[in-house]
This record gives C-alpha cells, structure tokens and sequence, in this order.
C-alpha cells in the first residue's frame, strides 16, 4: 500500500523547509510515502529545484483570487499514486515521522476512518528532531478544549480529526473536495462528513496519531471572518440547517 501527502500551499517558506527536513527522513524510513505540493499565488514562490526528490511532486496553480485550499487537494488527488491520501497542513511536524501507525491502520479502512489529534506550540517553527522536547510544553488544540466545538462533536453527529487517513478509492467516489469553499474553515469537516455518509464507516480518533503545530499569524486572503463564516453557512446548509453566524 502506498500513501499520498497533498498539501494545498501558500506563502508559508519556513514551515516548508521544516517540512522538506522530516519528509526526506520519513522516505528513508518508508518508501511507500510520496509528498505531494500544489501551490496556489500570483506568482510562484517555491523553487523546483529544492523539491528535486523522487517521492516529492510539485504543481502551480496560478490564481489571483482567494486561496481554495479544495480545488488544490483534488489536483493533488489526481496526481497522486497512493491508495490512501491525506490532506496534509504543512503547519504540522508528525511526532512519529515514519508513519508506521497510518499503515497499520490501512487494514481497517472499510470499518473505519481514523483521524489525528493536533498539539498547538508557541514556537513558529520546529524541528521534527525537536518535537519530544515541545510536547510538554504545548496547548490542547482548539477542537479538543472548546466546549462549544467538543460538545457538536458529541451531540450533534459532527466529527473532526487532523490528517484523516481517507481511501482514494472512496474520495473519487464522492468527487472529492468540494471546491465553493474559498478561504479557511469547513471544507475539512465538509469531506469527513461525506466520506462516511457514503461509506457507511465509522469515525475514531486515534492517540497514536499526533501532529504538533507551528504558532504562525493569520493569513490574509484565506483566515478573515469573512470567508470562515460563509463557509459555516453553507456546509450546515448542505446538512439542512440554517445557521445564524
């Protein structure tokens, strides 16, 4: 079994290069792992040539408009040679770089859908040699403290996890990403949702699934309140519910 990384990419350099760091380890642990990066801007930012891998895939996308990290993940759908697919924030160090729990869990996908958790640092960047020693020091991720959020995940059939390890055959299958999400928010709880209506599996989060992510400030054109809550409305609006943001 093989498993595709698809990161959807702006303007975010250094998380890139601590990314590239772990990922040329993670490949010397296992070679059934490809990384793959769709970038999106005005103008290109990443030099193909710091990419020159063989497990590593690069496409530019130009655009001028708002950031759609959905479109970009279903480019990187199509480029991809795993059977199993992860969108990827290229924010996150994994604490385990080899993956080795993702491919234990592939036995299981037709039961289940397994998701991560997320630890927030306050350091901007980290390296993946540096992560045993963050961890102690992080902060519970805004999905796993909030009540509101924990409680909608509880009660109301909402489910959310970091990096879920989903089944290319079953992504095509419900046509990917849905890509009228522009901006931050939504599209990711969108997928998860779909996937398991039209699977009939079931959603755990696992504990062996870790990722620590790197403080960074909030981006213009993609995190205004703008976009999240237009993205709000229309993903329970697809669930029939009216929601008053």
């Amino acid at each position: 079994m093989k498993l595709s990384l698809i990161v959807a990419y702006r303007k975010r350099p250094q998380h890139l290069a601590v990314t590239l760091t772990w990922f040329k380890k993670t490949v010397e642990l296992n070679h059934q792992i490809e990384l793959i990066l769709v970038e999106s801007d005005e103008n290109p930012e990443i030099d193909p040539l710091i990419l020159k891998h063989p497990s590593i895939k690069y496409h530019f996308e130009k655009s001028e408009d708002v950031f759609n990290k959905s479109k970009l993940l279903n480019i990187g759908l199509k480029m991809s040679e795993g059977e199993f697919v992860i969108p990827y924030d290229i924010d996150n160090v994994p604490c385990d770089i080899s993956f080795s729990t993702y491919f234990k869990l592939m036995n299981y996908n037709e039961s289940f859908l397994f998701g991560g958790y997320r630890i927030m640092s306050k350091k901007r960047f980290v390296e993946y040699t540096e992560v045993n020693n963050e961890i102690p020091l992080c902060e519970l991720s805004p999905e796993d403290s909030a009540e509101k959020f924990l409680k909608l995940q509880l009660t109301s059939n909402e489910r959310f996890g970091i990096h879920p390890l989903f089944s290319k055959k079953i992504i095509n299958e419900i046509n990917g990403w849905d890509e009228k999400y522009e901006g931050w928010g939504a599209e990711d709880n969108d997928i998860i949702y779909r996937y398991l209506e039209h699977s009939g599996t079931l959603f755990m989060k696992s504990q062996d699934l870790i990722f620590l992510h790197q403080y960074h400030d909030k981006t213009p054109g993609w995190n205004e309140i703008f976009y999240t809550q237009n993205n709000l409305k229309y993903y329970y609006s697809k669930k029939g519910i009216e929601l008053d943001c």
